[in-house]
């Protein structure tokens, strides 16, 4: 009889017999005799027995369950991998555990496993398990999961899942990316996580998760993305987080921390964001926090951090936001922070600071918000801070618009005559609020005179009346073809009216030209007529009886979405659009005949959407939280070159998908231990790995990335040579060389043929041609020479803000000239061509320096 239930017993121990049926041999009589249905229970009795304790899956809520064999049936393709079989059985088992019924998933014994709602198999086994938002899932998370030893990838946010994140998963040591956010899980972050090596993104964001931050987290050397805000975690931060060489994004904000900042989180010099604000850290911020230049956001604010702001974050000149607001920081404004130049973002209100405002604080000149309100500062206001006030009240220009400096401040003397006289969402230092455009009169030691702190124009008394809204919350977008919609949730007070109609604009980026939208009743908004391929800023406004909505405190939220294609089968769900909270006040809107908004406090959220190209079939399954439109295909041609402790990988830019901006190479000793991880630019096609184990087998894979996300990994193996060996191998390539320069040598002696052989003829190599670019109003002319062999010619652009580069002019660009057009004034535009033949065949990119021109005002 076949063994149909017992599928994932260990190989090489049969099922356990019961007690009767050794009597029965004891005695040399057969096991089952007597009446049919003594039969019949004795043999369910043994069927039990065996199943007890051999690793068959079951529901943790129904142990006594048997789970459905997949062997010959229609789930498992002919002939039927093992591996699958036990992998499809596991599935089925945890089917109700994690479903609650069940009913809800299509994994049936009667359907092929390849057709199964969010399972992926490739080479014979189950390697991807993406269930996100599945109406959602209410179950919890089974330890059988760690069965499924070959999944790389697991993603189950979204849900509503319960209970708490089982260590099981520990066991998936070819995990890349686990996400499991935006649930209800209760618990404790195992330490057993820190054994998945290969592991590159960590999300566990939007939990009820309590407990410490495990220190085995530093042993995933590999991690890119570390995600666990939004839970209820205490204790400190790990100082084996600093061990994290790869990490580019560290979320832990939003928790309960306490303690210092490690001073270690400045090795990590890949990082890009670093949010721990929203704890209750306190101590010093680290000067080592000043190593991490490629860093873009740094929040700190709502701790209870002291001491002084460290001069080295000064450094980080690619700084766009430092929020250090709502901690307890003395001392002065360090004047180093005036070499930020890419910084818009500077929040240091609320705190203890002291001392004058620093006039290099002028040199920031992509500066648009800018609170030092409510500290203990002194002195004058720099004159020099009138230049990061923009050149008119044009609309359209960009610069400063949310000033606070003076409230809560001790300030004295004039105030700088542009900052007087500006007025856009915010200024404190308006002639609204000082006719006299002075502060008060500064005593000799910098003082000022008792003067009041705010002059306010007499009004009469109003009988009390609404109040604005509050501002929409979860802003959200979807992109169709040449649409995008907007929805959010009703905001969180409406001000004591009820909510009239929201109003709804957008703009086209990098242009600060805003338009209406359109005004519902009701919280979705659909703006047609668009342009594929373009990126677009939207935000919304509450309106009720009174006034339109406040900001939303200074947050606000951009997202990427990633369409569908219209070709879609309509049973896929929509990718979720995942929202970042960040810092970024909205200019004042262009005023149209049908609505002028003039929001007297913060701005709204803002969202930004690219928009498709075009509308093909995706080829690979949306990934949660993250663009995968234009992904790269595989790299080729990968070669491996060894010595005695050493190998180079080299490969060739992947021939299909989006353009890499880098590479990750992973290499491995074949019998496990721990591997090692470059990550080189785009530009780069080898890498070296040295002090190896001369003799030792090493695994290695190459991989291509962008913005929008990783290609597929291409695998190679080589075994190293024992020092013997590679001396061996040297005089061998010496021994062959000499025979080849003997050989070259006898030729030369040959008497030259007196016929002169007709070439054969050979495809003309194409190259890219030489681009040059001159700025006029407005647009770029760009001309480059012709190519022979080429019959048309392709481009690219790029600008500041965009994640990749994006196609220009179509694809049937024949001629040697072309005017882009409809450009921002003051942006700088880099451009890239390439030749094609017509057989289709390409020439390689142009490559840096890269054409470029600053468009003038």
């Amino acid at each position: 009889m076949t063994d149909a239930y017992n599928t994932n017993r260990k190989p090489g121990r049969p099922p356990r017999a019961g007690k009767r049926d050794e009597e029965s041999r004891s005695r040399g009589v057969p096991a089952f005799r007597g009446t049919l249905m003594t039969a019949v229970l004795l043999f369910l009795c043994a069927v039990a027995i065996a199943l007890g304790g051999r690793g068959s899956i079951m529901a943790a809520g129904a142990r006594q369950a048997v789970s459905p064999s997949c062997a010959n049936t229609a789930a498992i393709p002919d002939p039927e991998p093992a591996g699958l079989v036990a992998d499809c059985a596991t599935l089925l088992g945890l089917k109700d555990e994690l479903v609650g019924d069940g009913s809800q998933l299509n994994w049936s014994v009667t359907r092929p496993i390849s057709d199964w709602k969010g399972v992926t198999v490739k080479n014979g086994r189950v390697t991807r398990l993406i269930i996100n938002n599945f109406h959602p899932l209410k179950g919890s998370i089974p330890g059988e999961l760690g069965n499924l030893t070959n999944l790389e990838y697991l993603s189950l946010f979204l849900n509503e899942l319960t209970g708490s994140i089982p260590g099981e998963l520990g066991n998936l040591t070819n995990l890349e990316y686990l996400n499991l956010g935006q649930n209800k899980l209760t618990g404790s972050i195992p330490a057993e996580l820190g054994n998945l090596s290969d592991l590159e993104e960590l999300w566990l964001n939007d939990n009820n998760l309590t407990g410490s931050i495990p220190a085995e987290l530093g042993n995933l050397i590999g991690l890119e993305l570390l995600v666990i805000y939004g839970n209820d975690l205490t204790g400190s931060i790990p100082a084996e987080l600093g061990n994290l060489a790869t990490l580019t994004g560290l979320w832990l904000n939003s928790n309960r921390l306490s303690g210092s900042i490690p001073a270690g989180l400045g090795k990590l010099t890949k990082l890009e964001n670093l949010k721990l604000q929203n704890n209750n850290l306190t101590g010093s911020i680290p000067a080592e926090l000043g190593r991490l230049t490629k860093l873009g956001h740094l929040d700190l604010e709502n701790n209870g951090l002291t001491g002084s702001i460290p001069a080295e974050l000064g450094n980080l000149s690619n700084l766009t936001g430092l929020f250090l607001y709502y901690n307890r920081l003395t001392g002065s404004i360090p004047a180093e922070l005036g070499k930020m130049n890419r910084l818009k973002y500077l929040e240091l209100h609320n705190n203890d600071l002291t001392g004058s405002i620093p006039a290099e604080l002028g040199n920031l000149s992509n500066l648009v918000s800018l609170e030092l309100n409510n500290n203990a500062l002194t002195g004058r206001i720099p004159a020099k801070l009138d230049n990061l006030v923009p050149p008119s009240s044009s609309l359209t220009s960009p610069g400063l618009f949310y000033v606070k400096i003076a409230t809560g401040n001790a300030l004295c003397g004039p105030i700088p005559p542009k900052l007087h006289n500006f007025r856009k969402f915010v200024n404190d230092l308006h002639v609204s609020h000082y006719p006299s455009s002075s502060l008060g009169a500064c005593s000799s030691s910098s003082e000022p005179t008792p003067t009041p702190a705010l002059t306010l124009t007499p009004t009469p008394t109003l009988t009390p009346t609404p109040q604005p809204p509050g501002p929409p919350r979860n802003l959200r977008a979807t992109a169709g073809v040449n649409q995008v919609t907007i929805a959010w949730d009703t905001p969180a007070s409406d001000g004591g009216a009820p909510i009239t109609v929201y109003k709804c604009w957008y703009r086209e980026l990098p242009s600060s030209n805003w338009k209406f939208g359109g005004a519902p009743p009701w919280t979705q908004c659909t703006m047609t007529g668009l342009t594929p391929g373009v990126e677009y800023e939207f935000l919304v406004f509450a309106e009720n009886s009174h006034t339109e909505s406040s900001s939303v405190s200074g947050e606000s939220a951009t997202v990427r979405v990633t369409p569908l294609a219209q070709t879609q089968p309509t049973q896929t769900p929509t990718p979720t659009a995942t929202a970042t909270m960040t810092h970024t006040p909205l200019p004042t809107l262009t005023p149209t005949p049908t609505h002028t908004p003039t929001p007297t406090q913060e701005p709204e959220a803002q969202t930004v959407v690219e928009l498709p190209t075009a509308t093909p079939t995706p080829t690979r399954e949306p990934e949660p939280q993250k663009r995968v439109v234009d992904i790269p295909g595989p790299v080729a041609g990968v070669l491996l070159s060894a010595t005695a402790d050493s190998v180079t990988v080299s490969w060739q830019p992947p021939e299909s998908g989006g353009a890499p901006n880098r590479y990750i190479v992973h290499l491995k000793p074949e019998d496990g231990g721990k591997g090692k991880t470059k990550n080189p630019k785009a530009k780069k096609l080898s890498v070296t790995f040295r002090n190896l184990e001369s003799g030792k087998t090493y695994k290695v894979w190459v991989r291509a990335q962008n913005a929008s996300g990783k290609g597929e990994r291409v695998h190679a193996s080589t075994a190293l040579p024992s020092p013997q060996q590679e001396v061996q191998q040297s005089e061998e390539r010496k021994s062959e060389s000499a025979q080849a320069a003997q050989v070259a040598q006898a030729q030369e002696l040959l008497p030259t043929p007196t016929a002169t052989p007709t070439p054969m003829p050979q495809a003309q190599e194409l190259t890219a041609p030489a681009l040059t670019v001159q700025a006029a109003a407005g647009a770029v002319e760009l001309r480059w020479e012709a190519v022979a062999g080429a019959v048309r010619y392709e481009l690219r652009v790029w600008w500041d803000g965009l994640a990749n580069w994006q196609p220009l002019g179509g694809d049937n660009l024949t001629g040697t000239s072309y005017t882009h057009t409809d450009l921002a004034a003051g942006t700088t535009y880099y451009y890239t061509i390439r030749a094609v033949n017509a057989g289709g065949e390409t020439s390689g990119w142009l490559q840096e320096p890269y054409a470029s021109a600053t468009v003038p005002d």
